[in-house]
Protein backbone atom coordinates (compact mmCIF):
# COMPACT_ATOMS: atom_id res chain seq x y z
CA UNK A 1 0.00 0.00 0.00
CA UNK A 2 1.34 3.36 -0.90
CA UNK A 3 2.69 5.47 2.21
CA UNK A 4 1.69 8.91 0.83
CA UNK A 5 -2.13 9.68 0.50
CA UNK A 6 -3.83 12.38 -1.53
CA UNK A 7 -7.63 13.58 -0.44
CA UNK A 8 -10.22 15.81 -1.83
CA UNK A 9 -12.88 16.98 0.27
CA UNK A 10 -16.23 18.19 -0.93
CA UNK A 11 -18.41 20.39 0.94
CA UNK A 12 -22.27 21.02 -0.24
CA UNK A 13 -22.90 24.17 1.22
CA UNK A 14 -26.67 24.21 -0.04
CA UNK A 15 -29.13 26.41 1.81
CA UNK A 16 -30.84 22.87 3.32
CA UNK A 17 -26.79 22.45 4.87
CA UNK A 18 -28.00 25.93 7.27
CA UNK A 19 -30.72 23.50 9.13
CA UNK A 20 -30.42 22.60 12.67
CA UNK A 21 -27.98 19.32 13.10
CA UNK A 22 -29.72 17.50 16.31
CA UNK A 23 -26.03 16.84 17.80
CA UNK A 24 -25.81 16.47 21.60
CA UNK A 25 -28.37 19.46 22.25
CA UNK A 26 -26.54 21.65 20.66
CA UNK A 27 -26.99 24.91 18.28
CA UNK A 28 -25.49 23.69 15.46
CA UNK A 29 -25.92 22.89 11.64
CA UNK A 30 -25.25 20.54 8.99
CA UNK A 31 -22.90 22.70 7.56
CA UNK A 32 -20.91 23.53 10.59
CA UNK A 33 -20.89 19.97 12.12
CA UNK A 34 -19.34 18.89 8.10
CA UNK A 35 -17.16 21.78 8.08
CA UNK A 36 -15.34 20.53 11.31
CA UNK A 37 -15.11 16.95 10.13
CA UNK A 38 -13.11 18.01 7.35
CA UNK A 39 -10.98 20.40 9.58
CA UNK A 40 -9.98 17.73 11.90
CA UNK A 41 -9.57 15.48 9.34
CA UNK A 42 -7.20 17.25 7.41
CA UNK A 43 -5.63 18.09 10.62
CA UNK A 44 -4.93 14.13 11.35
CA UNK A 45 -3.55 13.76 7.56
CA UNK A 46 -1.02 16.18 7.97
CA UNK A 47 0.06 14.71 11.52
CA UNK A 48 -0.11 11.34 9.99
CA UNK A 49 2.69 12.55 7.66
CA UNK A 50 4.82 15.45 6.04
CA UNK A 51 3.89 13.63 2.52
CA UNK A 52 0.06 13.63 2.59
CA UNK A 53 -1.99 16.22 0.31
CA UNK A 54 -5.21 17.13 1.03
CA UNK A 55 -7.81 19.44 -1.16
CA UNK A 56 -12.03 21.04 -0.71
CA UNK A 57 -14.09 21.74 -3.09
CA UNK A 58 -17.24 23.35 -2.19
CA UNK A 59 -19.99 23.24 -4.02
CA UNK A 60 -23.36 25.88 -4.54
CA UNK A 61 -21.22 28.99 -4.44
CA UNK A 62 -21.51 32.34 -5.80
CA UNK A 63 -18.26 32.47 -7.26
CA UNK A 64 -16.22 30.47 -9.12
CA UNK A 65 -12.90 29.59 -9.06
CA UNK A 66 -10.83 26.20 -8.98
CA UNK A 67 -8.10 24.48 -11.38
CA UNK A 68 -10.60 24.34 -14.58
CA UNK A 69 -11.75 28.30 -13.98
CA UNK A 70 -9.13 30.12 -12.30
CA UNK A 71 -10.68 33.60 -11.39
CA UNK A 72 -8.95 36.73 -11.76
CA UNK A 73 -7.54 38.01 -8.03
CA UNK A 74 -7.75 35.19 -6.21
CA UNK A 75 -4.11 34.38 -5.46
CA UNK A 76 -4.07 31.93 -2.32
CA UNK A 77 -6.41 30.49 0.18
CA UNK A 78 -6.52 33.86 2.13
CA UNK A 79 -8.33 35.68 -0.99
CA UNK A 80 -11.12 32.68 -0.43
CA UNK A 81 -11.33 32.94 3.36
CA UNK A 82 -12.00 36.32 2.88
CA UNK A 83 -15.01 36.06 0.46
CA UNK A 84 -16.36 33.63 2.99
CA UNK A 85 -16.28 36.33 5.20
CA UNK A 86 -17.81 38.87 3.34
CA UNK A 87 -20.80 36.47 2.79
CA UNK A 88 -20.96 35.90 6.42
CA UNK A 89 -21.17 39.54 7.54
CA UNK A 90 -24.39 39.83 4.94
CA UNK A 91 -22.59 41.46 1.58
CA UNK A 92 -24.85 40.66 -1.20
CA UNK A 93 -23.56 37.68 -3.43
CA UNK A 94 -23.47 38.16 -7.20
CA UNK A 95 -23.94 34.58 -8.43
CA UNK A 96 -21.75 33.54 -11.27
CA UNK A 97 -24.10 32.04 -14.11
CA UNK A 98 -21.68 32.59 -16.81
CA UNK A 99 -22.58 29.32 -18.93
CA UNK A 100 -19.05 29.60 -20.66
CA UNK A 101 -17.16 28.53 -17.58
CA UNK A 102 -16.06 24.99 -17.10
CA UNK A 103 -18.31 23.63 -14.02
CA UNK A 104 -19.26 27.11 -12.45
CA UNK A 105 -20.52 27.84 -9.07
CA UNK A 106 -17.29 25.93 -7.45
CA UNK A 107 -14.78 26.76 -5.45
CA UNK A 108 -11.46 24.68 -4.88
CA UNK A 109 -8.72 24.86 -2.52
CA UNK A 110 -6.06 23.12 -4.09
CA UNK A 111 -5.18 19.66 -3.87
CA UNK A 112 -1.34 19.86 -2.20
CA UNK A 113 0.87 19.91 1.34
CA UNK A 114 -1.67 21.05 4.16
CA UNK A 115 -0.98 24.51 5.12
CA UNK A 116 -2.43 26.05 8.04
CA UNK A 117 -3.82 29.05 5.89
CA UNK A 118 -5.69 26.11 3.78
CA UNK A 119 -7.64 25.33 7.54
CA UNK A 120 -8.11 28.58 8.42
CA UNK A 121 -9.71 29.38 4.86
CA UNK A 122 -11.85 26.35 4.85
CA UNK A 123 -13.18 27.21 8.64
CA UNK A 124 -14.88 30.45 6.87
CA UNK A 125 -16.45 28.29 4.27
CA UNK A 126 -20.27 29.21 4.75
CA UNK A 127 -23.37 29.10 2.12
CA UNK A 128 -23.25 31.78 -0.40
CA UNK A 129 -26.93 31.16 -2.28
CA UNK A 130 -30.31 31.20 -0.73
CA UNK A 131 -33.80 30.08 -1.62
CA UNK A 132 -33.99 32.57 -4.19
CA UNK A 133 -31.04 32.06 -6.47
CA UNK A 134 -30.08 28.40 -4.96
CA UNK A 135 -31.91 26.63 -7.67
CA UNK A 136 -30.26 28.48 -10.95
CA UNK A 137 -26.83 27.79 -9.05
CA UNK A 138 -24.67 25.18 -10.55
CA UNK A 139 -21.82 23.17 -8.89
CA UNK A 140 -24.30 20.44 -7.72
CA UNK A 141 -22.22 17.43 -6.11
CA UNK A 142 -21.77 15.56 -9.81
CA UNK A 143 -19.63 18.59 -11.02
CA UNK A 144 -17.86 18.34 -7.62
CA UNK A 145 -17.05 14.39 -8.04
CA UNK A 146 -15.88 15.37 -11.62
CA UNK A 147 -13.96 18.47 -10.55
CA UNK A 148 -12.36 16.32 -7.62
CA UNK A 149 -11.50 13.51 -10.05
CA UNK A 150 -9.76 15.83 -12.64
CA UNK A 151 -7.39 17.69 -9.32
CA UNK A 152 -6.44 14.15 -8.39
CA UNK A 153 -5.50 12.74 -11.81
CA UNK A 154 -3.47 16.35 -12.42
CA UNK A 155 -1.87 16.03 -8.93
CA UNK A 156 -0.69 12.20 -8.74
CA UNK A 157 -1.33 10.53 -12.11
CA UNK A 158 1.92 8.49 -12.68
CA UNK A 159 2.49 8.76 -8.78
CA UNK A 160 2.20 6.10 -5.48
CA UNK A 161 -0.68 8.04 -3.91
CA UNK A 162 -3.47 5.91 -2.30
CA UNK A 163 -6.21 8.47 -3.15
CA UNK A 164 -10.01 9.06 -1.83
CA UNK A 165 -12.74 11.26 -2.38
CA UNK A 166 -15.02 12.47 0.70
CA UNK A 167 -18.06 13.95 0.11
CA UNK A 168 -20.20 15.72 2.78
CA UNK A 169 -23.94 16.63 2.08
CA UNK A 170 -27.61 16.11 3.05
CA UNK A 171 -27.99 15.04 -1.21
CA UNK A 172 -31.20 17.38 -1.32
CA UNK A 173 -30.45 19.78 -4.01
CA UNK A 174 -31.06 18.71 -7.62
CA UNK A 175 -28.34 17.38 -9.68
CA UNK A 176 -27.84 16.72 -12.84
CA UNK A 177 -26.28 13.74 -14.68
CA UNK A 178 -24.57 12.97 -17.99
CA UNK A 179 -24.99 9.64 -17.79
CA UNK A 180 -21.59 9.06 -20.17
CA UNK A 181 -19.37 11.65 -18.77
CA UNK A 182 -20.39 10.33 -15.06
CA UNK A 183 -19.35 6.48 -16.14
CA UNK A 184 -16.23 7.95 -17.75
CA UNK A 185 -15.19 9.67 -14.46
CA UNK A 186 -15.88 6.57 -12.40
CA UNK A 187 -13.87 4.61 -14.71
CA UNK A 188 -11.14 6.97 -13.87
CA UNK A 189 -11.33 6.82 -10.68
CA UNK A 190 -11.24 2.70 -11.06
CA UNK A 191 -7.85 2.82 -12.70
CA UNK A 192 -6.51 5.28 -10.35
CA UNK A 193 -7.91 3.22 -7.34
CA UNK A 194 -10.10 6.04 -5.36
CA UNK A 195 -12.63 4.99 -3.26
CA UNK A 196 -15.85 7.14 -3.07
CA UNK A 197 -16.56 7.78 0.53
CA UNK A 198 -19.89 9.97 0.82
CA UNK A 199 -20.84 11.41 4.63
CA UNK A 200 -24.97 11.68 4.02
CA UNK A 201 -26.22 14.01 6.62
CA UNK A 202 -29.94 12.41 7.31
CA UNK A 203 -29.50 9.27 5.16
CA UNK A 204 -31.89 6.23 5.73
CA UNK A 205 -29.60 3.43 5.25
CA UNK A 206 -25.55 3.42 4.66
CA UNK A 207 -23.41 0.10 2.86
CA UNK A 208 -19.54 -0.50 2.49
CA UNK A 209 -18.45 -1.76 -0.99
CA UNK A 210 -14.90 -1.70 -0.34
CA UNK A 211 -14.62 -5.99 0.43
CA UNK A 212 -17.16 -6.78 -2.93
CA UNK A 213 -16.20 -3.20 -5.73
CA UNK A 214 -16.35 -3.71 -8.91
CA UNK A 215 -14.03 -4.08 -11.47
CA UNK A 216 -13.25 -0.97 -13.85
CA UNK A 217 -14.68 -3.11 -16.76
CA UNK A 218 -18.29 -3.55 -15.33
CA UNK A 219 -20.35 -1.38 -17.32
CA UNK A 220 -23.57 0.09 -16.08
CA UNK A 221 -24.67 1.64 -12.59
CA UNK A 222 -27.64 -0.75 -11.27
CA UNK A 223 -28.93 -0.63 -8.09
CA UNK A 224 -29.00 -3.68 -6.00
CA UNK A 225 -32.58 -5.07 -5.35
CA UNK A 226 -31.64 -5.33 -1.53
CA UNK A 227 -30.23 -2.08 -1.19
CA UNK A 228 -33.98 -0.29 -1.04
CA UNK A 229 -37.65 -0.76 -1.27
CA UNK A 230 -38.19 1.80 -3.79
CA UNK A 231 -38.84 1.68 -7.48
CA UNK A 232 -35.60 1.39 -9.46
CA UNK A 233 -34.94 3.49 -12.34
CA UNK A 234 -33.75 1.58 -15.51
CA UNK A 235 -30.33 3.71 -15.50
CA UNK A 236 -28.70 6.04 -12.83
CA UNK A 237 -30.46 9.67 -13.08
CA UNK A 238 -31.56 12.30 -10.65
CA UNK A 239 -34.62 14.44 -10.56
CA UNK A 240 -35.59 12.93 -13.83
CA UNK A 241 -39.41 11.79 -12.17
CA UNK A 242 -42.05 14.61 -12.91
CA UNK A 243 -42.41 17.22 -10.48
CA UNK A 244 -44.87 17.02 -7.74
CA UNK A 245 -47.06 20.15 -9.89
CA UNK A 246 -47.00 18.39 -12.83
CA UNK A 247 -48.18 15.02 -11.29
CA UNK A 248 -50.77 16.65 -8.67
CA UNK A 249 -52.40 19.00 -11.26
CA UNK A 250 -54.80 16.72 -12.34
CA UNK A 251 -56.14 15.52 -9.32
CA UNK A 252 -55.72 19.34 -7.26
CA UNK A 253 -59.49 20.52 -6.80
CA UNK A 254 -60.16 24.08 -5.83
CA UNK A 255 -60.52 25.42 -2.62
CA UNK A 256 -60.15 28.25 0.15
CA UNK A 257 -56.67 29.53 0.35
CA UNK A 258 -55.88 28.38 3.08
CA UNK A 259 -55.89 25.04 1.70
CA UNK A 260 -54.26 26.23 -1.25
CA UNK A 261 -50.94 26.78 0.56
CA UNK A 262 -51.23 23.79 2.83
CA UNK A 263 -51.19 21.42 -0.68
CA UNK A 264 -48.11 23.87 -1.98
CA UNK A 265 -46.10 22.83 1.45
CA UNK A 266 -46.91 19.26 1.21
CA UNK A 267 -46.17 18.88 -2.59
CA UNK A 268 -42.86 21.32 -1.55
CA UNK A 269 -41.92 18.24 1.36
CA UNK A 270 -42.90 15.36 -0.81
CA UNK A 271 -40.52 17.19 -3.99
CA UNK A 272 -37.87 17.78 -2.01
CA UNK A 273 -37.77 14.42 -0.57
CA UNK A 274 -37.62 12.55 -3.89
CA UNK A 275 -35.21 14.89 -4.85
CA UNK A 276 -33.02 13.16 -1.73
CA UNK A 277 -34.20 10.05 -2.08
CA UNK A 278 -32.79 9.82 -5.64
CA UNK A 279 -29.66 11.36 -4.53
CA UNK A 280 -29.14 8.60 -1.98
CA UNK A 281 -29.60 6.35 -4.95
CA UNK A 282 -27.39 7.61 -7.08
CA UNK A 283 -24.62 8.01 -4.31
CA UNK A 284 -25.04 4.43 -3.37
CA UNK A 285 -24.14 3.72 -6.91
CA UNK A 286 -21.07 5.55 -7.65
CA UNK A 287 -19.76 4.38 -4.21
CA UNK A 288 -20.55 1.05 -5.15
CA UNK A 289 -18.66 1.68 -8.07
CA UNK A 290 -15.48 2.75 -7.11
CA UNK A 291 -14.97 0.09 -3.64
CA UNK A 292 -16.19 2.96 -1.77
CA UNK A 293 -19.18 3.64 1.21
CA UNK A 294 -21.97 5.72 2.13
CA UNK A 295 -21.70 6.69 5.66
CA UNK A 296 -25.17 7.74 7.11
CA UNK A 297 -25.34 10.75 9.75
CA UNK A 298 -28.76 11.48 11.47
CA UNK A 299 -27.83 12.62 14.80
CA UNK A 300 -24.50 11.00 15.72
CA UNK A 301 -20.66 12.85 15.14
CA UNK A 302 -19.96 13.07 11.87
CA UNK A 303 -16.15 13.73 12.60
CA UNK A 304 -16.56 9.81 14.61
CA UNK A 305 -18.56 9.18 11.78
CA UNK A 306 -16.11 9.69 9.16
CA UNK A 307 -13.32 8.26 11.59
CA UNK A 308 -14.73 4.77 11.08
CA UNK A 309 -13.18 5.36 7.02
CA UNK A 310 -9.90 7.44 8.21
CA UNK A 311 -9.14 6.67 11.58
CA UNK A 312 -6.91 9.23 13.06
CA UNK A 313 -4.45 6.96 15.52
CA UNK A 314 -2.58 5.68 12.26
CA UNK A 315 0.68 7.06 12.73
CA UNK A 316 1.05 7.83 16.59
CA UNK A 317 -0.11 6.11 20.12
CA UNK A 318 -2.04 8.09 22.95
CA UNK A 319 -4.23 10.17 20.15
CA UNK A 320 -7.53 9.67 22.34
CA UNK A 321 -9.02 12.68 22.02
CA UNK A 322 -11.15 13.56 25.70
CA UNK A 323 -13.69 16.22 25.99
CA UNK A 324 -12.21 19.15 28.24
CA UNK A 325 -12.65 22.34 29.13
CA UNK A 326 -10.59 25.43 27.64
CA UNK A 327 -10.26 28.25 30.18
CA UNK A 328 -10.20 31.44 28.03
CA UNK A 329 -10.73 34.15 30.96
CA UNK A 330 -13.01 34.50 33.65
CA UNK A 331 -16.17 33.19 33.53
CA UNK A 332 -15.28 32.43 29.73
CA UNK A 333 -14.89 28.19 29.28
CA UNK A 334 -15.47 26.43 26.41
CA UNK A 335 -15.66 22.37 25.28
CA UNK A 336 -13.13 21.35 23.20
CA UNK A 337 -11.29 17.62 22.74
CA UNK A 338 -7.65 17.31 24.03
CA UNK A 339 -5.33 14.72 22.29
CA UNK A 340 -1.74 14.32 23.04
CA UNK A 341 0.00 14.21 19.61
CA UNK A 342 3.97 14.79 20.46
CA UNK A 343 4.51 10.78 20.75
CA UNK A 344 5.02 9.01 17.43
CA UNK A 345 4.86 5.85 16.70
CA UNK A 346 7.86 4.39 15.50
CA UNK A 347 8.26 1.28 13.68
CA UNK A 348 11.14 -1.36 14.53
CA UNK A 349 13.63 -1.21 12.03
CA UNK A 350 16.46 -3.30 10.80
CA UNK A 351 20.08 -2.77 12.09
CA UNK A 352 21.88 -0.89 9.90
CA UNK A 353 26.06 -1.35 9.50
CA UNK A 354 29.53 -0.90 7.25
CA UNK A 355 30.69 -3.65 5.83
CA UNK A 356 34.46 -3.77 5.96
CA UNK A 357 36.84 -4.14 3.24
CA UNK A 358 40.10 -5.19 2.61
CA UNK A 359 42.63 -1.60 2.17
CA UNK A 360 44.73 -3.90 -0.71
CA UNK A 361 42.00 -6.93 -2.66
CA UNK A 362 39.08 -4.56 -2.02
CA UNK A 363 36.93 -7.73 -1.30
CA UNK A 364 34.53 -7.55 1.89
CA UNK A 365 36.30 -9.19 5.08
CA UNK A 366 34.89 -12.06 6.77
CA UNK A 367 35.41 -13.71 10.56
CA UNK A 368 36.33 -16.90 11.02
CA UNK A 369 32.59 -18.26 10.83
CA UNK A 370 32.34 -16.85 7.25
CA UNK A 371 30.37 -14.12 8.09
CA UNK A 372 30.53 -10.39 6.44
CA UNK A 373 32.19 -8.26 9.10
CA UNK A 374 30.60 -5.07 9.62
CA UNK A 375 30.81 -1.45 11.65
CA UNK A 376 28.05 -0.12 14.22
CA UNK A 377 26.71 2.91 12.18
CA UNK A 378 25.41 6.45 13.75
CA UNK A 379 23.55 9.73 12.35
CA UNK A 380 25.74 12.76 13.18
CA UNK A 381 23.24 15.89 13.14
CA UNK A 382 24.69 19.61 12.63
CA UNK A 383 22.92 22.77 12.65
CA UNK A 384 24.12 25.91 11.08
CA UNK A 385 22.61 29.48 11.42
CA UNK A 386 20.91 29.65 7.73
CA UNK A 387 22.09 33.47 6.96
CA UNK A 388 25.55 32.87 7.55
CA UNK A 389 25.56 29.49 5.72
CA UNK A 390 24.25 31.05 2.35
CA UNK A 391 27.36 33.68 2.69
CA UNK A 392 29.43 30.80 2.67
CA UNK A 393 30.12 30.65 6.66
CA UNK A 394 29.67 27.60 8.61
CA UNK A 395 29.00 28.85 11.59
CA UNK A 396 26.77 25.84 14.15
CA UNK A 397 24.16 26.88 16.28
CA UNK A 398 25.32 26.28 19.99
CA UNK A 399 23.23 23.48 21.75
CA UNK A 400 22.14 26.06 24.12
CA UNK A 401 20.32 28.09 21.56
CA UNK A 402 18.59 24.52 19.97
CA UNK A 403 14.79 23.43 20.49
CA UNK A 404 12.57 20.50 19.85
CA UNK A 405 9.66 21.26 17.12
CA UNK A 406 6.83 19.03 15.65
CA UNK A 407 5.45 19.33 11.76
CA UNK A 408 1.93 20.57 12.27
CA UNK A 409 1.39 20.99 7.82
CA UNK A 410 4.37 22.53 6.44
CA UNK A 411 5.15 24.80 9.69
CA UNK A 412 7.26 23.38 12.44
CA UNK A 413 5.87 24.17 15.89
CA UNK A 414 8.87 24.52 18.67
CA UNK A 415 8.31 23.10 22.00
CA UNK A 416 10.87 23.12 24.82
CA UNK A 417 11.38 20.91 27.52
CA UNK A 418 8.97 22.45 30.25
CA UNK A 419 6.86 22.75 27.27
CA UNK A 420 6.45 18.76 26.58
CA UNK A 421 6.80 18.23 30.61
CA UNK A 422 3.80 20.42 31.22
CA UNK A 423 1.92 17.92 28.12
CA UNK A 424 3.31 14.66 29.59
CA UNK A 425 2.10 15.87 32.78
CA UNK A 426 -1.49 16.61 31.77
CA UNK A 427 -1.76 13.42 30.60
CA UNK A 428 -0.65 11.68 33.66
CA UNK A 429 -3.94 10.98 35.01
CA UNK A 430 -7.43 9.89 33.44
CA UNK A 431 -9.20 13.19 35.43
CA UNK A 432 -9.12 17.18 35.52
CA UNK A 433 -7.85 17.50 32.21
CA UNK A 434 -8.63 21.00 31.21
CA UNK A 435 -6.33 23.44 28.81
CA UNK A 436 -6.12 27.47 30.70
CA UNK A 437 -4.92 30.64 28.40
CA UNK A 438 -2.52 32.13 31.49
CA UNK A 439 -1.47 34.89 28.83
CA UNK A 440 -0.65 36.65 25.96
CA UNK A 441 2.57 37.31 23.76
CA UNK A 442 3.31 40.61 21.20
CA UNK A 443 3.53 39.04 17.53
CA UNK A 444 7.30 40.52 18.28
Amino acid sequence: MAGKEAVVFILDTFPSMNSPYPFKDSESTRLSQAKRAVINAIADQSWRSKTHECGCIVLKTGLTHHHMAMMDGIDDENALGYYFRKVARGKKVHVDLDDDVHFPNLIEFDLNRITPQTLRAISHVCSTSDESNADVMQGDLCDGLIVAADALYQRTNGKKFKRKIVLFTDAEHKVSVDGSQLQAVLDGLNKMECEVIVVGIGFDAEKDFSSNAKSSNDAGMKQEDDDDDLDQPDKITSNDAPTAEESDSNIKEEGDVDNEDMEDLKMESDSRARVKRENQMLLMSIAKETGGCVLATNGADIEDTLQRKMPSKAGRKNAQRYETDFHIAPNLTVSVRLAKMTEQCNLPSLKKGALQFDPDSGDALRDGAGELMTHDTGTLTRHFEAEQLEAGIENEVPLDMRVDAYRYGCDLIPVGKMDLAGINAAFAGDTNRSIEMIGYLGRN
